[in-house]
């Protein structure tokens, strides 16, 4: 099977392989308030609630201001006595419908928050879905920002962190909220670069001179989207890790669990099991422990991440999520990033399409009963009875080797209930009657598609399978179980039958004067196939990470009647890809 026919049979597909928004990777991060006004820096996205629900526990919370830099006012205000106001402010007001103007908590934003003056020192738990760290600088204004440094333990300098990315904090003030009214030098506060820790979750105004979009020294990007969705069907993404640095820089990856999800979203089952392979790396290894890498000055590491899909356990569609947590450890220590990981149970419904290779072929030797004597034993039938068969030289793991493999093409549909069905051929295309939201569709009759468009459907055979076959195998298409359906047969007297010569005398199953029909095995044979693919248990060293849901392997076992004396047994290995994720085959 050619790449690119896989990839036509594909591409009305592709949506299917996109991982639903509604699936998600949940943290919480906690944020301390204390009476009066504090500034907050959000690194998970709650927006799947409102700001309403979210702090309906904390009454005394009574406004918060997000800070919105792509209005930004380049203007630093000389009198911080007055509270935020102006375009580059949305605000949310308890009970005051009229004066809000957002009302979900998105991440990577600086708000103020304003805690009742009566209320006690509060720390409020936010869960949401875990977000690639952004900060938006530009090079003329102020900024409420925050950052991605550890949630516990020792936290770098704003010198030590900002200078790694090309900042000179200089004379420039770094200002933090430390709750009560604002006033001018105490609520913000100014601090000292090179004293002052950041600390995760708190936003602080900084003004910059130059444009960047500097978060930390490890620059972290995913190749699709904000986080890894590896969705129902997908097996390995790419993570960009770039050292903005000037000098070495080391950090770890590890796995870190999911938080549950809250109430009125899809319940997450457990984590994802990753696998991990660091650039040059030949093979993908468990994420079980941290791994440590080390870059250069301004180098990248490029770290493919997989999923084991023999890990997820479940009905098709369950949903499991984790984070990859990134560290820094050297070089400019102290930040933690957190990439979201999603997976879903795949279905294996739909067009499976790969090849087995025969390496082994023997012939079946009987083994009759003999009595003590040494004598055989005949039945009732005139005939010696049979005790065993035996293939050549002994159990099939022994057959003879052949010097030069040989492909057999193999083509099944699994339903959605898990039947496969052996095809000998498939076409797939617009359907001549079908519903708007499925136009595509699988079938084995060329009349059922829409004349004006054959031009586009695509015809799949497999050569050596009897015209039309759609043999049911039983097993269930899933790891370690055994597909066998009954018998191939191919009459003695088909036109398809390799005995069955046209043009010569001694191959048209008729007596010498072309009179009469001779019956089976007298010019030629019926042919039976019995065929069997037995699907690995686990998946091969060598194979991908996709295993078990878009690539299947196992062994081909086929015992034939009819092309000689004695039944032949041939055996091989065989690998599936799926093209299709059509799970009905439309009939008339």
């Amino acid at each position: 099977m050619s790449f690119p026919m896989k990839t036509r049979l594909l591409s009305p597909l592709l949506g299917l392989l996109l991982a639903s928004d509604a699936f998600a990777e949940w943290r919480t991060e906690s944020f301390i308030l204390k009476p009066g006004w504090n500034a907050i820096y959000s690194g998970v996205d709650a927006s799947y609630t409102t700001i309403d629900q979210l702090l309906s526990a904390y009454p005394g919370v009574l406004e918060v201001w997000r800070w919105q830099p792509e209005r930004v006012d380049p203007r630093l205000p000389a009198d911080v006595t007055r509270v935020p106001t102006g375009v580059e402010w949305s605000t949310w007001k308890r009970d005051l419908p009229e004066e809000t103007t957002f009302t979900q908590l998105s991440a990577n934003y600086g708000y103020l928050v304003r805690l009742a003056d009566s209320s006690n020192q509060l720390t409020i738990p936010i869960k949401g879905r875990a977000t690639l760290p952004e900060v938006r600088w530009r090079g003329d204004a102020l900024h409420l920002a925050g950052f991605p440094v550890l949630t516990t333990g020792t936290t770098p300098t704003f010198s030590t962190y900002l200078a790694a990315g090309g900042f000179s904090l200089g004379s420039v003030p770094v200002l933090r909220y430390n709750g009560g009214p604002i006033a001018n030098g105490t609520n913000p506060l100014t601090t000292v670069p090179t004293v002052t820790r950041i600390v995760r979750g708190q936003a602080y105004w900084i003004r910059t001179n130059q444009f960047s979009r500097y978060y930390g020294p490890l620059k972290v990007e995913v190749s699709a989207g904000d986080g890894i969705k590896f969705g129902d069907r997908g097996d390995s993404q790419s993570l960009l890790l770039t050292n903005v640095t000037s000098a070495s820089l080391t950090f770890t990856v590890a796995s870190a669990a999911s938080d549950a999800a809250p109430a009125g979203q899809p319940f997450v089952q457990g984590a994802v099991p990753v696998q991990v392979k660091v650039d040059a790396e030949t093979s993908f290894t468990p994420l079980s422990a941290a791994r440590s890498i080390t870059l250069a000055a301004g180098a990248i590491a490029r770290v493919q991440v997989a999923v084991d899909r023999t890990g997820l356990a479940g009905a098709v569609g369950t949903h499991f999520a984790s984070l990859l947590k990134l560290t820094t450890t050297a070089g400019v220590a102290g930040q933690e990033v957190y990439v979201p990981v999603t997976a879903e149970v795949g279905s294996v419904a739909g067009l499976w399409i790969g090849e087995a290779q025969i390496t082994q072929v023997g012939s079946v030797a009987l083994r009759y009963e003999r009595d003590a004597a040494g004598n055989t034993v005949y039945g009732s039938d005139g005939k010696p009875r049979i005790i065993e068969d035996l293939t050549t030289p002994g159990s099939a793991g022994t057959l003879p080797a052949v010097d030069r493999s040989y492909p057999l093409r193999v083509m099944l549909h699994v339903n959605a209930s898990g039947q496969a069905t052996l095809l000998s051929h498939i076409y797939q295309g617009t359907l001549a009657v079908a519903p708007p939201e499925a136009p595509v569709g699988l079938v084995r009759q060329e009349s059922l598609l829409a004349p004006a468009d054959l031009k586009n459907a695509v015809r799949l055979s497999v050569a050596h399978l009897p015209l039309d076959t759609a043999l049911a195998l039983g097993g269930g298409f899933a790891p370690g179980a055994t597909l066998a359906g009954a018998p191939l047969v191919t009459a003695f007297d088909s036109a398809i039958n390799p005995f069955v010569h046209l043009y010569h005398p001694d191959h048209d199953n008729l007596d010498a004067r072309f009179a009469s029909t001779l019956p089976a095995g007298r010019e030629s044979f019926a042919i039976r196939r019995s065929i069997s693919l037995k699907l690995d248990a686990t998946a091969p060293s060598d194979s991908g990470a996709e295993w078990g849901t878009s690539t299947m392997t196992g062994t081909y076992s086929e015992f034939i009647e009819g092309p000689y004396k004695t039944p032949i047994r041939a055996q091989g290995t065989f690998s599936l890809y799926k093209v299709s994720d059509i799970s009905a085959i439309t009939t008339p």
